[in-house]
């Protein structure tokens, strides 16, 4: 019995393990254009539902600060560094990101 517990705990280990390991957080450089959606956009894929959205500098082609959501978008959290991050403007009119963070 005792090795059966062993054995789940480990599964259970390696899956938990695994769940941060699909995570997508990604650095926004805006390098392709304005375009949430666009992985070339991002550091990494770009960001969704859990994943963390992170602006810290200017963007590699500097009018990229209004984004473009298309459709919508989702993501776990948004982190601005101050010291370096210029003013974004996250969806055009209409657009939402829906942000699903625990405060």
């Amino acid at each position: 019995m005792k090795k059966f517990i062993s054995v789940v705990v480990a599964l259970m280990m390696v899956f938990l393990l695994s769940i941060n390991a699909l995570a997508a957080n990604a650095t926004w450089d805006g390098s392709e254009s304005a375009l949430w959606a666009n992985n070339d956009n991002w550091s990494a894929a770009y960001p969704a539902n859990s994943d963390t959205a992170t602006f810290n500098a200017v963007p590699v082609v500097p009018g990229n600060t209004t984004i473009d959501l298309g459709a919508g978008a989702g993501v776990g959290n948004i982190v601005f560094d101050t010291a370096n991050c210029p003013a974004y403007i996250i969806g055009l009119t209409g657009q939402n990101l829906q942000v699903s963070s625990d405060w």
